[in-house]
């Protein structure tokens, strides 16, 4: 007699407790096992990121599993194929900052090797970046250089940041990111077009000023 619970993987009735059971045959207790161990990893990981032991370069990276929206009708899901990812939105943040250097990615964002030299090679298929090798101190190296398509997306990163600065819980003692027009030294709200002087702003004429880093940026 079979058992009714045969479908969930439960231990067919008519095995006995002492004999192995075939390969592929998972009882309710092994699933159990199996969902407690991952949780109890989360739980440590959690634990360790909060004592301050265990960073994000240290952290492994884990699968993320969603659908192929590249072909998607609808243009947002499309983009989201594109730039849906954490990490990608973070290193296009800091490559319209100015920053080139796989080193200099790594040292701001503080990610694993792995993490970002992924994100790298899936931009620069993406044609968000460029990869242009340089003469380093002792070898041929590599810098990534934004596109236009890259260019075209900092209006959406402004637009992200202000919706954040609107609805999401700052930090204490925050301060906020702001815009400076290079040519005239002057302040203003809008990357795109300069709200003191109604000049269009472009990438070499505009700086973000990451107060809360002590730096700015092109």
């Amino acid at each position: 007699m079979a058992c009714a619970c045969r479908s969930t993987g439960c231990t067919p009735a008519n095995v006995p407790v002492a004999r192995p059971l075939p390969i592929g045959v998972r009882t309710a207790s092994t699933i159990t096992a199996s969902l407690m161990a991952y949780l109890l990893v989360d739980l440590l990981e959690a634990s360790l990121r909060r004592v301050g032991l265990l960073g994000a370069s240290q952290c492994e990276e884990r699968p993320v599993l969603r659908q192929d929206w590249s072909k998607h009708p609808c243009p947002i899901a499309r983009s989201l194929d594109v730039v849906g990812d954490p990490w990608v939105m973070l290193v296009l943040r800091e490559a319209l900052l100015g920053t080139t250097k796989f080193e200099q990615f790594r040292e701001v964002l503080q990610v694993a090797d792995n993490v970002l030299a992924r994100r790298l090679a899936q931009m620069v298929e993406a044609g968000l970046l460029l990869r242009r090798p340089y003469r380093g101190k002792q070898r041929m190296q590599h810098e990534y250089v934004i596109t236009d398509a890259a260019a075209d997306f900092l209006p959406v990163l402004d637009a992200l940041a202000k919706w954040s600065e609107k609805h999401t819980q700052a930090p204490a003692r925050h301060l906020e990111m702001s815009i400076l027009h290079r040519s005239g030294d002057h302040p203003s709200s809008s990357p795109t077009v300069c709200s003191t002087c109604g000049e269009p702003l472009t990438s070499a004429d505009r700086v973000y000023q990451r107060r809360w880093a002590g730096t700015s940026a092109r």
